[in-house]
């Protein structure tokens, strides 16, 4: 598993949304929103609105941009391999960012299967960014490697 976390300093809600709904694929995640998954004018709206609770700042991260993504050539179905990304993507939001706003989408355009997360910087309605020192992100990230050979979803890996 590779994770891979970059920071937006412009807010880009409706550029990454697009982008990460461009598959049209029925798998979606969304976290601490009201919106309706398939209402992506909705769902940047939320981000527009939380995000309007931070103050400026110069170089300031007004987004996060995560991808999780699977071993290429893996001999598991499709649907295992979504299954395993839905469990760790929910792991993941838990230890990550579970006060924040997230929007995910699985992408199958590689020969890989792969996630993409749009975490808004900021707690629900806070003035302060979340942010992660590199320990934290390492941590998580050695927590979600262990978690992928222990968990429920695991299981197809190991009868294949």
């Amino acid at each position: 598993m590779i994770l891979k976390s970059l920071s937006r300093k412009p807010p880009t809600f409706s550029q990454l949304i697009n982008y990460m709904d461009k598959d049209g694929n029925a798998w979606l995640l969304t976290h601490n929103l009201y919106a309706d998954g398939g209402d992506l004018k909705a769902i940047e709206k939320e981000f527009w609105e939380n995000y309007d609770y931070l103050p400026q700042r110069k170089n300031g991260n007004a987004l996060y941009h995560e991808i999780i993504t699977l071993e290429q050539n893996s001999p598991l179905s499709e649907k295992a391999q979504v299954k395993i990304l839905e469990d760790l993507a929910k792991r993941y939001i838990e230890k990550r960012a579970p006060e924040c706003l997230v929007y995910g989408r699985i992408h199958n355009d590689q020969p890989h299967l792969h996630l993409h997360l749009l975490i808004s910087s900021n707690t629900i309605k806070s003035q302060n960014r979340m942010r992660l020192t590199k320990a934290e992100f390492g941590s998580i990230q050695q927590d979600l490697d262990c978690l992928l050979y222990t968990s429920d979803a695991a299981d197809d890996l190991l009868c294949v």
